[in-house]
C-alpha cells in the first residue's frame, strides 16, 4: 500500500514566488471586473501583508488589515466555485478550473496559489518528451535491477506513456501493440530530467533528494491519453500535474524510439 505524502511546503517566504501584477487597488470596488486576475490579486494583497498566502479560513478582519474589505476566505472560495459571468467567460478561469479537474480537485482559493498554478510550458514539456528513450542493454558491472534492466542514471526518470499513446507508436513503429512481449519491453521508457523540469521542481516545493539517491528512486512522469503531463510519487500517494503536451507529436517521437530500438533488437517479440 502506498503512503501519502507528507511533504510541507518549503518554508521559505511566499513573496519569492511570482505573484500576479494585483489588479485591485487598495479598496476594492464593485466596479472592476471579477475575473481570475481580480481574485488573485485580492489573494496578492493579503499575502503581501501577511508573508502568507490565505486560505478558506482566512477571516474578514485579516482581508480587512490588509486593506481589502469585505472579504474573507470563504467569500472568495464561494465565488470561485460559483462563478459570475465575468468569471466564468475568462479563459484563464476555464484553464485553471481544467487543470484542477486534471489533479481531481475544485477550483478554490488554495488553487490561486503561485506554485499551484506552477506549470511547464508547453515548448518545455516538449523538449523532456523529446528525451524519451528505452533503455540500452547492461553491460558487464552495470548496475542491474531484478527485471534485468540496467538502473537509471542520476538524471532519467521513468516515463510512463498512457495506453492508448503507446499503442498508438507501437503501430506507427511497425509494431504489433497486442503482443504482450512487445507491450513489456515498451514499458521501460525513460527520459533524462532537463534543467527546465527541475527547476520546475524545485519551484512547486518538491523535497531536495538525500545525497547519493537518483530522482527515479522517488519520482516518475505519466503522460495520459488526454495530453496531460503529471509527476507521481513512485512511494507515496498523490500526483501533481505539470503541463500539456500535442499528443500526435509524442506518438510520432515515441513511434521513432520504438522503431530504433526495434531495429537494434532490442524491442523484438
Amino acid at each position: 500500500m502506498k503512503r501519502r505524502s507528507t511533504r510541507t511546503p518549503a518554508s521559505t517566504s511566499q513573496l519569492g514566488l511570482p505573484f500576479a501584477e494585483p489588479r485591485v487597488g487598495p479598496e476594492v470596488t464593485s466596479e472592476l471586473a471579477h475575473d481570475l486576475a481580480f481574485y488573485i490579486g485580492l489573494c496578492t494583497l493579503f499575502a503581501a501583508y501577511h508573508k502568507r498566502w490565505p486560505s478558506v479560513d482566512s477571516t474578514r478582519e485579516e482581508f480587512r488589515s490588509a486593506r481589502v474589505p469585505e472579504y474573507d476566505g470563504q467569500r472568495i472560495e464561494r465565488e470561485l466555485r460559483f462563478p459570475g459571468p465575468a468569471l466564468e467567460a475568462d479563459p484563464a478561469y476555464a484553464a485553471l478550473r481544467e487543470r484542477c479537474a486534471a489533479d481531481g480537485d475544485e477550483l478554490g482559493i488554495r488553487a490561486l496559489e503561485p506554485r499551484y498554478r506552477d506549470i511547464l510550458q508547453p515548448e518545455e514539456v516538449a523538449a523532456l518528451l523529446d528525451t524519451a528513450h528505452l533503455p540500452h542493454d547492461a553491460g558487464p558491472g552495470t548496475v542491474r535491477y531484478a527485471t534485468g534492466l540496467p538502473a537509471h542514471a542520476e538524471d532519467e526518470l521513468t516515463l510512463r506513456p498512457g495506453d492508448a499513446v503507446r499503442a498508438q507508436a507501437l503501430a506507427r513503429a511497425g509494431l504489433d501493440p497486442a503482443n504482450a512481449r512487445v507491450r513489456a519491453k515498451a514499458f521501460a521508457l525513460r527520459v533524462r530530467a532537463t534543467p527546465a523540469l527541475r527547476s520546475f521542481m524545485e519551484r512547486i516545493g518538491l523535497a531536495p533528494l538525500p545525497t547519493q539517491e537518483r530522482l527515479a528512486d522517488h519520482y516518475l512522469l505519466a503522460a495520459d491519453d488526454q495530453g496531460r503531463l503529471f509527476i507521481q510519487y513512485q512511494l507515496l500517494a498523490g500526483t501533481r500535474y505539470a503541463g500539456r503536451f500535442e499528443i500526435e507529436a509524442v506518438v510520432d517521437g515515441l513511434a521513432g524510439v520504438y522503431a530504433a530500438s526495434a531495429l537494434s533488437g532490442r524491442l523484438s517479440v
